[in-house]
């Protein structure tokens, strides 16, 4: 009895709030955390690399456009 009395003593003035000691991250939760990490910044990286390249798709489709605009109309001249 006098043992667990001495315990709490103990643990009470190792901590004096009461409060639950920190916990530690295990390996495995600091390995997730950098993964994490990780695929964040490739997903960022992915996102801004399809950006480019919807822009230079757009840029290529309205090219495309225009040149089949510009056929059609020497084809109607052609025609009459």
């Amino acid at each position: 009895m006098e043992q667990q009395e001495e315990k709490k003593t103990e643990a009470l003035a190792a901590n004096p709030a009461g409060q639950e000691p920190e916990k530690k991250s295990s390996v495995v939760d600091t390995v997730f955390d950098v993964v994490t990490e990780w695929t964040v910044t490739g997903l960022k990286g992915t996102q801004k690399g399809l950006e480019v390249s919807a822009r230079w798709l757009d840029a290529r489709a309205k090219q495309v456009g225009e040149l089949a605009q510009k056929l059609a109309e020497t084809e109607e001249k052609q025609a009459a």
